[in-house]
C-alpha cells in the first residue's frame, strides 16, 4: 500500500542519502525516457518565462506545473513530436493546460481533439477527445490517461497532433504542462507457471519457479478475522478485480500460508532481484490492486516545521500483464524529500510480510533520542530507513513460498 509523507520529519539529508540504495527497474513497467521533443509552433519567450516544448518533460527539482509548452492556435493542427525508445508502450499521461494556478488554467486554452501517430505521420494509432476537467487545485490536478488496449510495439517516435482546442477565457494559446510515456524499454522474458489450490477455501493461484524457490505468483486472498481489501483514501472509487490480494495485520499472519507453504524471509525477497536476468520482470510479485491506470502528481506539505515543507509525490498504478497474469504495480516516486535520491527518482512498490524482522534506527530528534522501529515487511525498491519512517500502517500483502 502506498503510504504518504504526512508525518515525515525533515532534517539534514546528507547522512540519509548515504543509506539509500539504487535499484534498477528495467524489468518493470516504468516511465519511458523522452530523448527529444519538438513542436510545429511555440510561443515566444516572455522575459525569463518560456513556453518551449521541452517544458513538457519532467525536470529534476522543478515542479512540472510551473513550466508549460504553449502555442497560438490558428485553426490548423499543431504537431508535437516525442523521441522515445520502447519495445512496448502502454499508456500516455498528459496534463492538459497551464496548471500554475486557476487563472492560468482558465485563461489559456486546452487541447481538445488529438490524433496519435506511432513512428511516422502515416501510422495513426489513436484519435480521441481529451476531457476538460474543472480546475482541481494545484495539489489535485486531473491528468488525461490515454490507454492503448493493445500496447504499441517497437516505438521510437510518438507524434501528437492537436486538431481542436477548448478556448481559454482570455487567449487561444493552447498549453500542455507535462507528457509522460509508460511501458517497457525492453520486453521481459516470460516464465513458465503452474497452479496451486488452497484446500482451506478452494482459491487457486498460479505459481512460478524462480531460481531454487517456487513462489505463489499472486497475492494471497485467504480471509482472516482482520484481513481487508486494498484501500486508498486518495482513490476511494477504484474497483478492485476479483483476484486482488487482501491486506493483513501482523496479528493474522502466523500460519497464514497454505499447508506446505510459508512466508518468505527478507533475504529471499532480496534474492529475487538477482535471480532474474536483466531482461526479465518482477511484475508477478506486485499486488493485484488495480485494473485501470491511475496517475497523479500532487504536492504534500509536511506539518510540524515553522515554514512547512512541500514534497511532490508522483503515483502510478497500472495493470501489467507481461506474463498474462494481469497484475499491477503500485509505484511511488518522491521528489525533493528525505527519501529521494539526488541523482534519480526513488521508486517503491507494494509491501509484503516477511517471516523475520529487524530493528531500524530512525533519525534522532532534537534531544538526540533515536527511535527504533521494527520492520517486518519488504518492499521492492524501498529502503529500510524510508520504509520505517514513512509507513504508518501495519497492513501488508502476503506472497507465499513453497517449503
Amino acid at each position: 500500500m502506498v503510504h504518504f509523507l504526512n508525518n515525515l520529519k525533515i532534517s539534514t539529508k546528507v547522512a540519509v542519502f548515504a543509506l539509500l540504495v539504487g535499484f534498477s527497474l528495467s524489468y518493470a513497467i516504468t516511465s519511458i525516457p523522452i530523448n527529444g521533443v519538438k513542436a510545429s509552433a511555440t510561443l515566444p519567450d516572455l522575459g525569463q518565462r518560456n513556453f518551449r516544448p521541452e517544458n513538457m518533460v519532467m525536470k529534476k527539482n522543478v515542479h512540472p506545473f510551473y513550466q508549460v509548452w504553449g502555442a497560438k492556435y490558428k485553426d490548423k493542427p499543431i504537431t508535437l513530436e516525442f523521441i522515445v525508445e520502447a519495445q512496448r508502450l502502454d499508456v500516455i499521461t498528459l496534463f492538459n493546460g497551464y496548471m500554475r494556478d486557476s487563472s492560468f488554467y482558465t485563461n489559456f486554452s486546452l487541447a481538445k481533439n488529438i490524433k496519435i501517430y506511432q513512428n511516422s505521420s502515416d501510422n495513426l494509432v489513436r484519435s480521441l477527445t481529451l476531457s476538460k476537467p474543472k480546475w482541481g487545485g494545484f495539489k489535485n490536478p486531473h491528468p488525461d490517461i490515454i490507454v492503448f488496449e493493445k500496447p504499441l510495439q517497437n516505438v521510437f517516435k510518438i507524434i501528437i497532433e492537436i486538431e481542436d482546442i477548448y478556448p481559454g477565457k482570455a487567449w487561444n494559446d493552447v498549453c500542455i504542462a507535462l507528457v509522460k510515456f509508460w511501458g517497457f524499454p525492453r520486453l521481459p522474458r516470460k516464465l513458465k507457471t503452474s497452479q496451486l489450490t488452497d484446500p482451506r477455501d478452494g482459491q487457486s493461484y498460479k505459481t512460478v519457479k524462480i531460481g531454487e524457490r517456487v513462489w505463489m505468483a499472486q497475492d494471497l486472498r485467504y480471509k482472516t478475522p482482520d484481513s481487508r481489501p486494498f484501500t486508498d483514501a486518495d482513490a476511494p472509487n477504484l474497483r478492485l478485480p476479483a483476484d486482488a490480494g487482501l491486506e493483513y495485520p501482523e496479528s493474522d499472519i502466523e500460519g497464514i500460508c497454505p499447508e506446505g507453504w510459508r512466508l518468505p524471509t527478507e533475504s529471499e525477497f532480496v534474492d529475487l532481484k538477482t535471480a532474474f536476468p536483466e531482461t526479465s520482470t518482477l511484475d508477478d510479485f506486485f499486488a493485484a490492486s488495480f485494473r485501470r491506470p491511475l496517475y497523479s502528481i500532487r504536492e504534500e506539505e509536511t506539518p510540524g516545521r515553522e515554514q512547512g515543507y512541500a514534497t511532490d509525490v508522483e503515483e502510478f498504478f497500472y495493470p501489467t500483464d507481461v506474463y498474462g497474469l494481469n497484475f499491477s504495480t503500485l509505484t511511488r516516486h518522491y521528489y525533493d524529500s528525505e527519501c529521494s535520491e539526488e541523482s534519480s527518482e526513488k521508486f517503491a512498490f507494494s509491501s509484503y510480510w516477511t517471516s523475520d524482522s529487524k530493528e531500524i534506527p530512525l533519525w534522532p530528534d532534537e534531544d538526540g533520542n533515536v527511535e527504533v522501529k521494527q520492520l517486518r515487511f519488504y518492499r521492492f525498491g524501498g529502503t529500510d530507513y524510508c520504509e520505517a519512517m514513512l509507513c504508518r500502517e501495519d497492513f501488508h500483502f502476503v506472497r507465499c513460498v513453497m517449503e
